[in-house]
């Protein structure tokens, strides 16, 4: 389980976020919501070790992040930052950076490496890019490949900041289907989404956070109850009934 206990993050004399308590646990699909400038990247930065708190704590299975390993954390752990490098190297290069974590410095791959790459390049749709370089590719493609990277490290954690940027709709679509996926077979997934919709329709829990505090905390359908989406988006969601299930209408206030 990964969690935060009265985490505090200041940027100088600005706190972005104050005495936020969460717990994410196994199972689940968890989205962060909120204006921006509300805290969510720096929440994200902090799960992953990225950003220290000024005062408080982010813990996995029980320990503090900064006693984990730097491999055995990449172990557990994989993270989608919402700005990336474009290095001069191809798709499958990317790939083979994921595997790391699970091999001595200078082994080459193995066969098991290779398969899982070849997975992922699949699941994304990157296969016939595998040999492309980064620098060569469209935004969406890029933001693909760096998914896949995310997949090829095969972590029971997985923390994305807003994944379905720069993507058109079948590829938001079916991005929210994979983590929906990863969620049923049992990992933990955690992603801000400035989608409001795709977080409705997809995430079994919203966090909405305002200020640098938890403002809600609940499942969508209790969340579009409430007032904080108005208050937050100044929209109103309204569910309807499509060919292919159910979902949210956002209609102005």
């Amino acid at each position: 389980m990964l969690e935060t206990r009265d985490l505090t993050f200041s940027y100088g004399k600005k706190t972005v976020l104050e005495k936020v308590s969460l717990s994410f646990s196994p199972g689940t699909l968890v989205g962060i919501i909120g204006p921006n400038g509300c805290g969510k990247t720096t929440l994200l930065r902090a799960l992953v070790g990225e950003a220290r708190p000024r005062e408080g704590a982010c813990l996995l299975d029980g320990r503090p992040l900064e006693e984990w390993g730097r491999r055995a954390l990449a172990r557990h752990l994989s993270f989608f930052p919402q700005a990336r490098p474009v290095p001069d190297m191809t798709v499958s290069e990317l790939m083979s950076c994921g595997r790391y974590p699970y091999s001595a410095p200078l082994q080459p791959l193995s066969p098991a490496d290779r398969e899982v790459i070849a997975a992922a390049l699949a699941e994304t749709d990157l296969a016939p890019l595998a040999h492309r370089n980064l620098q060569t590719l469209s935004g969406g493609e890029r933001q693909r490949a760096y998914l896949a990277l995310l997949l090829a490290q095969q972590t029971p954690v997985v923390l994305l900041d807003e994944p379905c940027a720069h993507l058109d709709l079948p590829h938001q679509l079916s991005l929210m289907r994979r983590l929906q996926a990863l969620r049923d077979a049992g990992r933990c997934v955690v992603t801000v989404l400035h989608e409001l919709s795709l977080a409705l329709d997809f995430c079994d829990r919203i966090v909405a956070l305002e200020g640098g505090h938890v403002v809600a905390d609940a499942v969508p359908a209790e969340l579009v109850k409430s007032d904080t989406v108005p208050m937050l988006f100044g929209v109103l969601p309204q569910k309807i009934v499509t060919p292919s299930g159910t979902g949210y209408l956002l209609l102005p206030q």
